[in-house]
This record gives structure tokens, sequence and C-alpha cells, in this order.
């Protein structure tokens, strides 16, 4: 491997075994399709439905309720609706999922370089 390859595999290496940690159905949850760009969006503040399909170029709005549904049902993602008019959903990391950002921004590092 090349020494970005090295870096990459790594960082791979170190996110799988901590979602390993979490348990197959986490785990599952975790390695579909959008579910870790949207940790990271909602790391970097995006809590609103909108405000995560925007910082997500390319997500459905189907795919993006789908992933919101399924991280939220392995309690990774907590849905609360904010006390105003008209009432929305607000979307926050659980502890687990947030115990992945520091892999999870290894690997976005290792993937700019």
């Amino acid at each position: 491997l090349s020494e970005r390859g090295l870096a990459l595999a790594s960082a791979c290496s170190a996110l799988l075994a901590e979602i390993d940690a979490l348990g197959p159905e986490a785990r599952a949850a975790l390695l579909r399709k959008w579910s870790l760009p949207v940790a990271l969006a909602l790391a970097a503040g995006s809590g609103r439905f909108t405000d995560i399909k925007s910082a997500l170029p390319g997500v459905t709005a189907r795919a993006l309720a789908q992933t919101l549904k399924g991280l939220e049902a392995e309690a990774l993602v907590e849905r609360r609706i904010l006390e105003e008019y008209p009432p929305r959903p607000r979307y926050d990391l659980h502890d687990a999922a947030r115990a992945l950002l520091p892999s999870l921004e290894r690997l976005q590092a290792a993937l700019a370089a």
C-alpha cells in the first residue's frame, strides 16, 4: 500500500473496531450508505432535517429519513420536537455515536490527504 493507503487502512480499521464494539444491530445501522455522513453532519451542528440534507449533497429526502429512523432505532441518534411553531424535529447524536467521531474525523482527514 502507498503511504496514503496505509493511513486510510489504519483509520478504517480503527473505526470498524469501534463500530463492532457497539454490537451487531448498531453495526448494521452504521454501515448503511448514509449513516456515517449523517453522523458527521450532526456532529457539525446540523440538527434539523433540512440542514442535514443541505450538508449532504446527493442524499434524497427518503434516504435521509430512513437513515435517521434506523439510527434512532439503534439509540445512536435522538429525535426531539422543538417547542416552536410549527413544531420541528431536531436530531442529535447519542454518546455511543459521538464516541465514533474521533475515528471518523481521522478517516475524513486521511481521505482529504
